[in-house]
């Protein structure tokens, strides 16, 4: 399932983390990343996807949200076990059926089998 980039970024525009507002620019930025993201989930992606946006532009919380609103599943991965664990936090927070992230690394390693039984 795709998201429409439109929505996708007016849910973004009233996310906790951007209470003070987001410009036209930071507008377009989620949508260019939701337009992305739904090219690998429909699979019209045709090679890497590079999102150069600076630091604190939302990256990380557009996939959370994301990542918690698609039924398909997503694979993050991420540099340091603590983003890893808080990243599978939020998008279980974002969600509207709780358990569907988890965070699986060397501090925490999961069995293939209990992986598979989230989205």
């Amino acid at each position: 399932m795709t998201i429409n980039p439109s929505r996708f970024a007016e849910a973004m525009a009233q996310a906790d983390c951007f209470k003070e507002g987001i410009s036209p620019q930071h507008k377009q930025a989620f949508k260019v990343i939701c337009k992305a993201l739904n090219a690998k989930v429909d699979g019209t992606s045709t090679g890497l996807d590079v999102l150069a946006f600076p630091t604190g532009a939302g990256k990380t919380k557009a996939l959370e949200y994301y990542a918690s609103k698609t039924s398909a599943s997503v694979l993050i991965v991420a540099r340091r076990t603590d983003d890893a664990d808080e990243i599978a936090k939020n998008i279980n927070a974002l969600s509207d059926d709780e358990g569907i992230a988890c965070a699986s690394h060397s501090k925490r390693r999961l069995a293939l089998e209990d992986i598979q039984e989230f989205r």
